[in-house]
């Protein structure tokens, strides 16, 4: 979970999020993120998050992070990673998986961080709400061999 620099915004803007936040009982960072995700639906903006790439290959799901060295799940695999991760992020779910598929993924405070590889590949620490587009992107990849 990265930490960018603080976003300022005229306090009637802050007040506005807040009240879109309490309707739909989502924090400020949750509304954000709800916010964007309904561009995404319109079009605005292409689905995915900065810095990783997902896509579907004939091999299964290729995932990189930050550039670094790709992984590729197949598809069974790649659905038990979106499921983890979405397990993850409710608050019933919680502690440490280590799946036989070679991932990673552990709650972490109001986090999650991932590792694809259990052999030392580069962790990557998502919101909760980042996350759970996380896992709907990795899905989607699957549901494009369907």
């Amino acid at each position: 979970m990265s930490q960018n620099p603080t976003i300022k915004l005229p306090s009637e803007r802050i007040d506005q999020l807040k009240a879109i936040g309490a309707v739909l009982d989502l924090s400020i960072a949750d509304t954000v993120g709800y916010l964007i995700r309904r561009e995404i639906a319109a079009g605005t903006i292409k689905p995915g998050i900065p810095g990783i790439v997902i896509r579907h290959t004939k091999d299964g799901v290729r995932i990189v992070f930050d550039g670094h060295a790709p992984k590729t799940f197949a598809e069974p695999d790649a659905i038990k990673l979106a499921n983890t991760i979405l397990g993850l992020t409710t608050d019933e779910g919680g502690g440490v998986f280590s799946i036989d598929s070679d991932f990673t993924a552990v709650r972490k405070g109001n986090g999650i961080e991932v590792q694809l590889s259990v052999k030392g590949t580069p962790k990557k620490m998502f919101s909760r709400d980042v996350a759970r587009d996380f896992a709907d992107l990795i899905r989607s990849a699957v549901a494009e061999t369907l």
